[in-house]
Protein backbone atom coordinates (compact mmCIF):
# COMPACT_ATOMS: atom_id res chain seq x y z
CA UNK A 1 0.00 0.00 0.00
CA UNK A 2 1.31 3.11 -1.04
CA UNK A 3 0.50 5.89 1.90
CA UNK A 4 -1.41 9.92 0.78
CA UNK A 5 -1.27 8.72 -3.16
CA UNK A 6 -5.34 9.58 -3.10
CA UNK A 7 -5.21 12.27 -5.47
CA UNK A 8 -1.87 13.12 -5.78
CA UNK A 9 -2.04 12.83 -9.41
CA UNK A 10 -4.90 14.09 -9.82
CA UNK A 11 -3.96 17.42 -8.18
CA UNK A 12 -1.00 17.69 -10.64
CA UNK A 13 -3.35 17.96 -13.19
CA UNK A 14 -5.60 20.06 -11.82
CA UNK A 15 -2.81 22.14 -10.58
CA UNK A 16 -2.97 25.46 -12.72
CA UNK A 17 0.67 28.23 -11.13
CA UNK A 18 2.70 26.03 -13.14
CA UNK A 19 3.59 26.42 -16.96
CA UNK A 20 2.80 23.45 -19.32
CA UNK A 21 6.13 21.83 -19.43
CA UNK A 22 6.56 21.81 -15.80
CA UNK A 23 3.65 20.34 -15.40
CA UNK A 24 3.94 17.47 -17.57
CA UNK A 25 7.33 17.12 -16.05
CA UNK A 26 5.83 17.04 -12.61
CA UNK A 27 3.25 14.35 -13.77
CA UNK A 28 5.84 12.30 -15.60
CA UNK A 29 8.08 12.17 -12.56
CA UNK A 30 4.90 11.61 -9.98
CA UNK A 31 4.01 8.36 -12.65
CA UNK A 32 7.79 6.80 -12.04
CA UNK A 33 7.69 7.33 -8.05
CA UNK A 34 7.23 3.74 -7.39
CA UNK A 35 8.33 2.15 -9.98
CA UNK A 36 10.10 -1.42 -8.92
CA UNK A 37 13.71 -2.41 -9.85
CA UNK A 38 16.90 -1.22 -10.12
CA UNK A 39 16.65 2.01 -12.27
CA UNK A 40 14.53 4.98 -13.09
CA UNK A 41 12.50 4.78 -16.55
CA UNK A 42 10.09 6.99 -17.57
CA UNK A 43 9.11 5.01 -20.90
CA UNK A 44 5.81 2.76 -19.28
CA UNK A 45 3.52 5.70 -20.63
CA UNK A 46 0.98 3.03 -22.79
CA UNK A 47 1.34 5.69 -25.76
CA UNK A 48 5.18 6.20 -25.58
CA UNK A 49 5.01 3.53 -28.82
CA UNK A 50 2.33 5.85 -30.49
CA UNK A 51 4.98 8.75 -31.18
CA UNK A 52 6.70 6.99 -34.06
CA UNK A 53 3.64 7.87 -35.94
CA UNK A 54 3.68 11.17 -35.29
CA UNK A 55 4.57 13.54 -38.08
CA UNK A 56 7.49 15.12 -36.45
CA UNK A 57 8.69 11.25 -35.76
CA UNK A 58 7.90 9.60 -38.58
CA UNK A 59 10.72 10.07 -41.05
CA UNK A 60 13.07 8.78 -38.12
CA UNK A 61 11.66 5.47 -38.82
CA UNK A 62 11.42 2.61 -40.96
CA UNK A 63 7.99 1.10 -41.57
CA UNK A 64 7.00 -2.50 -43.11
CA UNK A 65 3.97 -4.28 -43.09
CA UNK A 66 4.31 -7.95 -41.93
CA UNK A 67 1.03 -9.41 -42.10
CA UNK A 68 -2.35 -9.12 -41.56
CA UNK A 69 -4.17 -10.32 -38.48
CA UNK A 70 -7.67 -10.48 -37.24
CA UNK A 71 -7.79 -8.44 -33.91
CA UNK A 72 -11.11 -8.43 -32.11
CA UNK A 73 -13.15 -9.47 -35.27
CA UNK A 74 -11.54 -6.06 -36.92
CA UNK A 75 -8.90 -7.05 -40.13
CA UNK A 76 -5.39 -5.15 -38.83
CA UNK A 77 -2.40 -4.77 -40.63
CA UNK A 78 0.59 -5.35 -38.46
CA UNK A 79 3.13 -2.87 -39.09
CA UNK A 80 6.82 -2.82 -37.98
CA UNK A 81 8.53 0.01 -37.11
CA UNK A 82 12.43 0.62 -36.02
CA UNK A 83 13.84 4.04 -35.00
CA UNK A 84 17.20 5.34 -36.83
CA UNK A 85 20.01 5.91 -34.31
CA UNK A 86 19.77 9.68 -35.27
CA UNK A 87 17.34 11.73 -32.27
CA UNK A 88 15.80 8.88 -31.23
CA UNK A 89 13.01 9.62 -28.81
CA UNK A 90 14.14 7.82 -25.65
CA UNK A 91 17.28 8.71 -24.00
CA UNK A 92 19.08 7.17 -21.17
CA UNK A 93 20.26 9.01 -18.56
CA UNK A 94 23.90 9.80 -19.45
CA UNK A 95 22.01 11.47 -22.87
CA UNK A 96 22.80 7.87 -25.09
CA UNK A 97 19.90 7.83 -27.74
CA UNK A 98 17.93 4.34 -27.59
CA UNK A 99 16.69 3.91 -30.58
CA UNK A 100 13.04 2.04 -30.39
CA UNK A 101 11.42 -0.85 -32.60
CA UNK A 102 8.52 -2.61 -31.95
CA UNK A 103 4.76 -3.29 -33.54
CA UNK A 104 1.00 -1.65 -33.94
CA UNK A 105 -2.12 -3.36 -35.00
CA UNK A 106 -3.59 -0.96 -36.93
CA UNK A 107 -7.21 -1.10 -38.63
CA UNK A 108 -5.95 0.17 -42.64
CA UNK A 109 -10.18 1.62 -42.94
CA UNK A 110 -9.94 4.36 -40.70
CA UNK A 111 -5.82 4.12 -38.67
CA UNK A 112 -7.05 2.84 -35.10
CA UNK A 113 -4.49 1.35 -33.57
CA UNK A 114 -5.37 -1.97 -31.28
CA UNK A 115 -1.94 -3.02 -29.81
CA UNK A 116 1.38 -1.80 -29.75
CA UNK A 117 4.76 -3.00 -28.80
CA UNK A 118 7.81 -1.17 -27.64
CA UNK A 119 10.88 -2.93 -27.38
CA UNK A 120 14.32 -0.82 -26.52
CA UNK A 121 17.64 -2.39 -25.62
CA UNK A 122 20.44 -1.45 -23.31
CA UNK A 123 18.64 1.56 -21.26
CA UNK A 124 20.53 0.44 -18.20
CA UNK A 125 23.78 2.37 -18.12
CA UNK A 126 26.88 0.41 -18.35
CA UNK A 127 25.41 -2.76 -18.13
CA UNK A 128 24.77 -4.10 -21.68
CA UNK A 129 22.17 -6.77 -22.48
CA UNK A 130 19.00 -4.81 -20.83
CA UNK A 131 15.98 -4.78 -22.55
CA UNK A 132 12.52 -3.24 -21.98
CA UNK A 133 9.06 -4.46 -23.81
CA UNK A 134 5.74 -2.74 -23.24
CA UNK A 135 3.10 -3.98 -24.51
CA UNK A 136 -0.50 -2.24 -24.62
CA UNK A 137 -4.31 -3.56 -25.78
CA UNK A 138 -6.16 -0.47 -26.92
CA UNK A 139 -9.95 -0.43 -26.43
CA UNK A 140 -12.56 2.01 -27.46
CA UNK A 141 -14.13 4.06 -24.29
CA UNK A 142 -17.82 5.02 -24.77
CA UNK A 143 -18.53 7.50 -22.61
CA UNK A 144 -15.27 9.79 -24.11
CA UNK A 145 -16.12 8.40 -27.25
CA UNK A 146 -12.05 8.06 -27.77
CA UNK A 147 -9.72 4.82 -28.47
CA UNK A 148 -7.94 4.59 -24.72
CA UNK A 149 -5.40 2.11 -23.16
CA UNK A 150 -7.04 -1.14 -21.68
CA UNK A 151 -4.39 -3.13 -20.46
CA UNK A 152 0.01 -2.17 -20.26
CA UNK A 153 2.15 -5.40 -19.90
CA UNK A 154 5.86 -4.23 -19.40
CA UNK A 155 8.86 -6.46 -18.90
CA UNK A 156 12.59 -5.67 -18.00
CA UNK A 157 15.24 -7.41 -18.00
CA UNK A 158 18.92 -7.98 -18.00
CA UNK A 159 22.14 -7.47 -15.78
CA UNK A 160 22.92 -4.13 -13.36
CA UNK A 161 25.46 -3.40 -10.79
CA UNK A 162 24.79 -2.25 -7.75
CA UNK A 163 26.09 1.42 -6.62
CA UNK A 164 26.86 0.08 -3.19
CA UNK A 165 29.55 -2.56 -2.45
CA UNK A 166 29.84 -4.83 -3.32
CA UNK A 167 29.91 -3.38 -6.79
CA UNK A 168 28.75 -7.09 -8.58
CA UNK A 169 26.30 -7.38 -11.52
CA UNK A 170 23.57 -8.73 -10.65
CA UNK A 171 20.55 -10.24 -12.53
CA UNK A 172 16.86 -8.55 -12.38
CA UNK A 173 13.41 -9.20 -14.36
CA UNK A 174 10.42 -7.37 -13.89
CA UNK A 175 7.20 -7.95 -15.05
CA UNK A 176 4.10 -5.63 -14.97
CA UNK A 177 0.77 -4.86 -15.74
CA UNK A 178 -1.70 -1.78 -15.80
CA UNK A 179 -5.20 -2.42 -16.30
CA UNK A 180 -6.96 1.01 -16.86
CA UNK A 181 -10.13 2.10 -16.14
CA UNK A 182 -12.96 4.71 -14.85
CA UNK A 183 -11.80 7.18 -17.69
CA UNK A 184 -12.43 11.18 -16.70
CA UNK A 185 -12.20 13.76 -19.09
CA UNK A 186 -11.04 17.05 -17.24
CA UNK A 187 -12.83 20.20 -17.72
CA UNK A 188 -11.75 23.61 -16.92
CA UNK A 189 -13.48 27.22 -17.25
CA UNK A 190 -12.26 30.57 -17.01
CA UNK A 191 -13.98 34.00 -17.56
CA UNK A 192 -12.39 36.94 -19.00
CA UNK A 193 -12.45 40.27 -17.46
Amino acid sequence: PITQAAGRLERLFRSSTRSLTEQARLIAGESARYNLGPFTREINVPTTALHVVHPAHRANCRFDKEREEIVDGDQTWVVSFKERDRGSLIRRGDGRNLPAEGRLWIVPSNGRILRSELVVKDFVSGSGGSRAEIHVTWRRDEALDLVVPGEMRERYEGPWTATRAPKQPERYDIDGVASYSNYRRFTTDFRIR
